[in-house]
């Protein structure tokens, strides 16, 4: 099993849309109106641009699908 990059509720923000896995594999998260406090910013610099461990060509068409339908970036 892979664990997943970060232990702040990665999951979480990803299911909500304010994080997402783009084409690449890379991480992404915007900056949501509202709460963009110093906590988030330091999150998103924590964990932007990393490369999400299971990402592959068995999930990338889910992350794909995801990018295009749930995230809010």
């Amino acid at each position: 099993m892979v664990k997943a990059p970060c232990r702040l509720g990665c999951d979480d923000l990803f299911e909500r849309g304010y994080m997402a896995i783009d084409d690449t594999g890379r991480i992404v998260t915007p900056v949501p109106e509202g709460i963009a406090t110093e906590a988030w910013r330091q999150v998103v610099a924590w964990v932007e641009g990393r490369t999400w461990p299971t990402f592959g060509k068995a999930t990338r068409e889910c992350f794909v699908w995801h990018y295009s339908h749930t995230f809010r970036g």
